[in-house]
């Protein structure tokens, strides 16, 4: 009974699966057929339309940015200074040299086939290859049937804008074959009003047709290229109905991209076209419909007989598959229950066993995923970290954990090394794992040790194990080092050596000893090789810190002494070189520099000095690692100040002027004028504009307005019968005992001496 309902169950499970994949078989065959007899034919056509069109599109991009490239090479010839005509003319070797300057541009452009240089007036043509005469070129290389010598040289001579010539026969003289060539003729400068030049390009023909080629192999068809003019530059075939009048009318009715059916000689043609934006060409291709409908009915054909063999195959497969189902499932449900250890359920519940299964090989492999990640360069990494922390106090320990990382001690000095690099070119491409992967292959004999990347993007850290006991030996082994990676790799090697020790847990100490060596580079400068020992000695002693310097300095700077200011940086270097100054004065001296530049800096931009978009690139005083760089951006950041307040005070002197005397003249007279009001109208400090009105007239603003008000006062006084204290008042004073003391020592008497000496007068 129980074998029965088993067989039961066999069979049910079989039909089951053939039910289902025969199913999933009809439904795509279904719908495939109901596509085909329903819409295949439009879709083939538009299928058509849309391939051609991108096909047009690429054509066009790639014509359109290949004549783009021959115009940029136009200008870029224009712009050589080894090809302007008097170097051409005033060059004995100009043959050699223009050949290889042209061979250099053709070789940017896979298009072109040859190109000319033409020097108006000059009776030369020069190319990559030779120089000609136009009568040697025109008659003895590339004879043009249509294109007579007279027409050629007037080309080369007078044209004022760039010139197509389409595709025509040209007689290859040497070769004795003849080739189609299109010629484009550009005048240079470019859009010049007078071009002393000429640059002629050939692009072959054959060029353009293999660019449409894909597009006509499964059709009968025409590519056409028409330029803005709607002359035909180029067309796959040269058929008749190209100079037929109905294909002229249609290509001037249509503007931009379009695709229509269009009899020509008792032939309906699909003709599709777009047009570039760029050079205004036209891109068109022209297929025969009755092409497109011949493989629209022997795909379709061939697509009904295909879906009949599948679905006689497909049922036949499927039956066969159905049937064998079954028994892979149980075997899988019995290996399954043999990995498991135990039963996994009825009969019939094989998929889950299935299941089960693939959790559990899923759980392990997750967990051997997890081993994996845990990489042997994290490990690595992790034990070299605790050397620098000096966590590690049993080299033994160390070497028996990192045996799975390749990672050991044998020698028994340990010191820590710091090296860091400055590129002598901007075009090197030598990255920070290459200089860490030569360290390594290049140690010195008698050393090993492991690179660690440093947080400093320029440097890299050395854990050395060696046999030598003296610091001076392994100081000279490092120089031969960093002298070898300065020779193969071009650029320099600032390296920091700390002290050795024979207790693994030291080495933490002597990386903090190499950091200290390592930035004494700013004092050493780089590129040398700093022992720790070299620089211990050195303490921070600021008795004699030069306060006198910094207060120079800041009076350069005012007094705009740029020689001055230079003798001060260098005093200043030569303290921090021959003092035996420690890291830490070096550094206060540098920012004592920078602050005073930036405070003199900020003084000029108050006084409007220099306009905003001249601002002076000051950060650049922070980018510096040595003594002599930040000399360097001192000189060069201030010549960038005195420019700007050169050209601006040339600017705005005038000017300055005239706006302050003008307010002057306007207030003198209000009682509320002061110097501080004139400064925030004319927009700059009131201690400038006080030096400079007395710089440009010799007198003080004060003096000026009370000068300017006396006088007022005497046309009153003279003009009218008013009382002095009203007076006083018209002319901006408000105590009349003031008034009277100022007037009397401006006009030699009292205000009213003066108005009684006036009246007899």
């Amino acid at each position: 009974m129980q074998e029965g309902n088993m067989r039961f169950f066999q069979t049910r499970l079989l039909w089951k699966y053939f039910a289902s994949y025969f199913c999933f078989l009809m439904i795509p065959l279904l719908g495939l057929g109901f596509f085909v007899f329903n819409y295949f034919t439009q879709y083939v056509q538009n299928d058509v339309i849309e391939n051609n069109l991108n096909t047009l599109t690429q054509v066009r991009n790639i014509v359109d940015n290949q004549f783009q490239e021959i115009k940029d090479i136009s200008y870029q010839i224009s712009r050589d200074p080894d090809l302007t005509p008097y170097k051409i003319k005033n060059n004995e070797n100009r043959g050699l040299n223009i050949k290889q300057n042209l061979e250099t541009y053709k070789s940017t452009n896979f298009f072109v086939h040859e190109l000319y240089l033409y020097m108006r007036g000059d009776k030369f043509i020069y190319s990559p290859i030779s120089t000609y005469t136009p009568e040697r070129l025109l008659n003895y290389k590339y004879k043009y049937k249509s294109w007579t010598l007279a027409e050629f040289t007037q080309a080369l001579n007078s044209s004022e804008s760039p010139i197509l010539r389409p595709a025509e026969d040209v007689e290859l003289y040497k070769l004795n074959t003849v080739e189609k060539f299109i010629t484009y003729i550009v005048p240079i400068p470019l859009y010049d009003s007078m071009p002393y030049g000429t640059v002629m390009f050939q692009v072959k023909d054959q060029m353009l047709k293999e660019l449409v080629q894909g597009m006509m192999k499964n059709y009968d068809g025409n590519s056409i290229i028409m330029d803005a003019k709607g002359q035909i530059v180029s067309s796959f075939k040269d058929a008749d109905y190209l100079h037929a009048l109905e294909f002229a009318n249609l290509m001037k009715a249509q503007n931009g991209t379009f695709s229509e059916k269009m009899t020509m000689d008792d032939t309906e043609y699909l003709i599709s076209s777009i047009k570039s934006d760029r050079s205004h060409w036209s891109y068109i291709s022209v297929i025969p419909t009755k092409s497109i409908m011949a493989e629209v009915s022997s795909l379709k054909w061939k697509t009904m007989l295909g879906l009949a063999i599948m679905l006689l195959f497909g049922s036949a497969i499927i039956y066969y598959i159905s049937f064998k189902q079954y028994n892979p499932i149980k075997r899988l449900k019995e290996f399954a229950e043999e990995k498991w250890g135990e039963k996994l359920g009825s009969a019939g519940n094989e998929i889950e066993a299935v299941r089960l299964v693939v959790d559990y090989l899923s759980d392990n492999n997750q967990t051997l995923f997890s081993q994996v990640q845990s990489s042997k360069t994290a490990l690595k990494d992790q034990y070299l970290f605790k050397l620098l922390k000096g966590q590690i106090y049993n080299i033994q320990e160390l070497n028996e954990h990192g045996k799975e990382v390749q990672l050991s001690f044998t020698r028994p000095y340990f010191s820590v090394v710091i090296m860091g690099t400055h590129s002598l070119n901007q075009s090197s491409k030598f990255s920070k794992e290459a200089f860490i992967s030569y360290i390594e292959s290049h140690l010195p004999e008698g050393t090993e040790g492991y690179v660690k990347e440093s947080m400093d993007d320029g440097s890299v850290v050395l854990i050395l194990a060696s046999d030598y006991r003296e610091s001076n030996e392994l100081k000279l082994r490092m120089e031969e080092l960093s002298q070898s990676i300065r020779q193969h790799h071009e650029i320099q090697v600032t390296v920091g050596i700390g002290s050795q020790y024979e207790e693994p847990h030291l080495i933490g100490k002597s990386y903090m000893e190499s950091i200290t060596a390592y930035n004494y580079r700013m004092i050493l400068g780089n590129n040398i090789v700093i022992g720790f020992d070299d620089i211990s000695g050195k303490v921070n002693d600021l008795d004699e810190y030069p306060k006198k310097d910094i207060e120079r300095l800041s009076l350069a700077l005012k007094q705009d002494d740029i020689d001055m200011v230079s003798e001060v940086i260098g005093s200043i270097i030569q303290y921090i070189k021959a003092s035996n100054a420690s890291i830490f004065v070096a550094r206060c001296l540098c920012y004592d520099v920078i602050n005073t530049i930036l405070k003199s800096l900020f003084e000029m931009y108050s006084n409007n000095a220099f306009h905003r978009e001249k601002y002076p690139d000051v950060i650049a005083l922070l980018k510096f690692e040595t003594v002599e760089e930040l000399e360097l951006q001192v000189r060069r950041v201030w010549q960038d100040i005195l420019q700007g307040m050169k050209e601006n005070s040339d600017r705005n002197s005038a000017d300055l002027k005239t706006r302050i005397i003008a307010y002057i003249q306007k207030h003198c007279c209000n009682p509320d004028f002061s110097v501080q009001l004139l400064a925030e109208h004319i927009g700059v400090s009131s201690s400038y504009i006080s030096r400079y009105f007395k710089e440009q007239t010799g007198q003080s603003i004060s003096d000026h307005v009370n000068h300017l008000r006396i006088k007022q006062a005497e046309s009153f006084l003279l003009a009218s019968e008013e009382s002095l204290q009203n007076i006083v008042h018209k002319v901006g004073y408000y105590d009349v005992s003031s008034f009277i003391r100022k007037f009397k020592s401006l006009s030699g008497v009292t205000p009213g001496e003066f108005r009684k000496l006036n009246k007899r007068s």
